[in-house]
């Protein structure tokens, strides 16, 4: 029980500093390249605004179509290494933010530079366009919450639903047992209970503020699984955040102490939880157990 104990320990110390040094490496963008998720049950359009080099000059652009429940990317040539961007949506806005810039939009399609008059249109009007970060892979806006509807329990490899999983975390799921599947392992079952614990840990970081697999309570990985009534031979986490469920894995994988939790032969189960965080990130939380 002691041996048992002083690795666990090991690990959480472990993947404390792994943590701590995937947050400063996070590099710049390369060009302006957006994703955007839209929850909603209907289409929603954005404007942006950024930076283009060519002209040295903020370009104003609109209207983008997201249509619903979907994940869309966009591409803005022009501009190679942007640290920020602005958008305008109706539900992405920069109202009532310190840094939010104001621009005048139309209903119709429009295209303008600093320095020039929007378009004429119909319904010209002012608006607060909300800042956001890039980082080498661009950025990834997430609009409302995802469909957590119940949902008959799918079988490992499938790509249905499972009850209490979102679209985006089986997708994460999926990618992590595509990884195992690639070193001879075997698939780790979708778990909605780990799932649950790993969402929760992932919005408590969010909400408020800290990166750390001790949350503000003091409770480690393995108290939040107890406090929800999981018992389990082993168990782990990885935490991260990122632009994109894609890149989340990407960089776990890159990372050894995190990539030999993913790679673990004594784990047969997984729950992944995410969360949107500030200037369109993702957080993203792994809960590991064997059974």
């Amino acid at each position: 029980m002691k041996k048992y104990t002083w690795t666990i320990s090991k690990l959480v110390m472990s993947l404390f500093i792994l943590a701590a040094v995937s947050i400063a490496a996070l590099p710049q963008a390369e060009a302006v390249k957006l994703t955007v998720t839209n929850n909603y049950d209907k289409a929603k359009s954005f404007s942006i605004l950024y930076h283009e080099d060519s002209t040295n000059k903020w370009l104003c652009r609109g209207w983008y179509n997201v249509p619903a429940n979907t994940t869309k990317e966009y591409n803005f040539s022009g501009s190679t290494s942007p640290a920020y961007a602005y958008l305008y949506s109706t539900v992405w806005t920069g109202d009532g933010e310190e840094d939010a810039v104001r621009r005048t939009v139309i209903n119709n399609k429009f295209r303008y530079y600093d320095g020039e008059s929007c378009p004429a249109g119909s319904n010209r009007h002012t608006v607060n366009f909300s800042k956001f970060a890039m980082c080498v892979n661009g950025a990834h806006l997430i609009w409302g919450e995802p469909n957590q509807a119940a949902r008959q329990t799918a079988t490992p490899g499938s790509n249905s639903q499972i009850a209490g999983i979102s679209a985006n975390e089986l997708l994460g799921i999926e990618l992590l047992n595509n990884d195992r599947e690639q070193h001879g392992l075997p698939r780790l079952i979708a778990d909605p209970n780990l799932t649950k614990v790993a969402r929760e840990h992932a919005a408590d970081m969010v909400v408020r503020h800290y990166f750390n697999h001790t949350n503000l309570q003091g409770q480690s990985p393995f108290d939040r699984l107890k406090a929800n009534g999981i018992t389990y031979r082993s168990a782990g986490e990885n935490i991260a955040y990122n632009y994109s469920v894609e890149k989340l894995e990407e960089a776990w994988m890159n990372s050894p102490g995190h990539r030999a939790n993913i790679l673990n032969t004594g784990y047969t189960h997984v729950g992944l939880g995410l969360y949107p965080g500030e200037n369109g990130s993702l957080y993203g939380v792994q809960v590991f157990a064997g059974y």
